[in-house]
């Protein structure tokens, strides 16, 4: 994706781009297209960094990023990622993965972990978007925080974190 946006990709590189992510989409990112069975367990834990490893977040983060609106087919991947969320209100790391570590950046597994928070809040804020835009109440593109001091969206059920108390 890095290389086509930079320069513009070739119809080639852009269908075969679009296959791949079709492929994930049919397997809800996560399952076996046979059994409907999961894949590979360990794709149910967030890590960071990632490194070179798949699981369920950074294949929503890269759908986040491609720009799409969201699809239906990755509601079971969004119910996982909103069940990992803490009481108070973070993401843990969950996964650790081996290699040099020169700084760092987490408390370890099991704790909460500040980069996992980041990125799955980006990716509910992107993916709800869909769900307002479906009840009518919002373009496509449109900046979250526009909204946040509505309470015909805030009480129907818009972003947690943009929730406000009404007085």
């Amino acid at each position: 994706m890095a290389h086509e946006r930079a320069t513009g990709g070739s119809a080639e590189s852009i269908a075969t781009r679009r296959r791949g992510e079709e492929y994930l989409l049919e397997r809800k990112l996560f399952r076996r297209k046979s059994s409907g069975a999961v894949v590979d367990p360990a794709w149910l834990k967030f890590s960071f960094p990632t490194r070179w490893h798949y699981d369920v977040l950074r294949a929503l983060e890269y759908f986040r990023a491609a720009g799409d609106p969201p699809d239906l087919r990755m509601d079971e991947a969004i119910d996982l990622l909103r069940s990992k969320r803490q009481s108070d209100g973070t993401w843990p790391l969950e996964n650790t993965h081996p290699g040099a570590v020169h700084f760092a950046l987490e408390d370890g597994d099991g704790r909460p972990s500040r980069w996992n928070t980041l990125r799955a809040l980006r990716v509910l804020r992107w993916y709800e978007t869909r769900e307002l835009v479906k009840r009518g109440l919002r373009e496509k593109r449109t900046d979250p925080s526009e909204l946040a001091d509505r309470r015909d969206i805030n009480e129907a059920g818009g972003p947690p974190w943009r929730a406000r108390p009404v007085v």
